[in-house]
């Protein structure tokens, strides 16, 4: 139901299993499942610590008097959470589903379009890797075919590097890439300067 996974020094990931969670605490109502996972899941990520959850105008997640950093991101069965401890960061998940193939054209540029090749996994992976760089700002009015960039990957392919421009600044980030189940998970690893 719960996996914690340890990516590096100053990253740790936790997923719960929302459908194993709801049937452990008899919940119903979506809204409550999810709020309640989170504030499960933050508390097995912060096992010795009380903290507060808020979210700013933009709805990006923060912890009160915490220097601790963290995104948040549920997909259907799964609820992903990631700490960091040096710099804001993003978390996706997504279920690897067909739906996504109407709305690609939004999101995928002429290069991405390229190397998914049609492949709704790499599809799927490319959309992730958009939220996950979304997350990382938390700002609004991004476009995400013209703002952001990811660079070619394969599906097996650990690691993928992938660009922001917010402002006429870009950002360029080193992402980290899973796929379990029928969903793929995306976060970031590092900024590359």
């Amino acid at each position: 139901m719960l996996k914690i996974n340890q990516i590096n020094e100053f990253i740790t990931i936790g997923l719960l299993d929302l459908d194993a969670f709801t049937t452990s605490k008899n919940l119903l109502a979506k809204r409550e499942i999810e709020q309640q996972g989170t504030h499960y899941l933050l508390k097995h990520l912060f096992p010795s610590t009380e903290l507060e959850l808020h979210y700013t105008e933009n709805k990006k997640p923060f912890l009160k008097e915490s220097s601790w950093f963290i995104s948040i991101s549920h997909s259907h069965q799964w609820l992903a959470i990631i700490k960091e401890t040096r710099m804001n960061t993003g978390i996706d998940v997504e279920l690897i589903r067909e739906k996504i193939l109407t709305i690609k054209h939004k999101f995928l540029n002429e290069n991405e379009e390229k190397f998914c090749a049609n492949n709704l996994i790499l599809i799927t992976f490319v959309w992730s890797v958009k939220e996950t760089l979304y997350k990382i700002f938390g700002v609004r009015g991004i476009d995400f075919k013209k703002d952001m960039a990811v660079v070619d990957f394969k599906i097996n392919d650990e690691k993928t590097s992938a660009s922001i421009s917010i402002n006429n600044k870009l950002y360029t980030f080193e992402i980290g890439l899973t796929k379990f189940d029928n969903y793929c998970l995306t976060y970031v690893l590092n900024e590359i300067h």
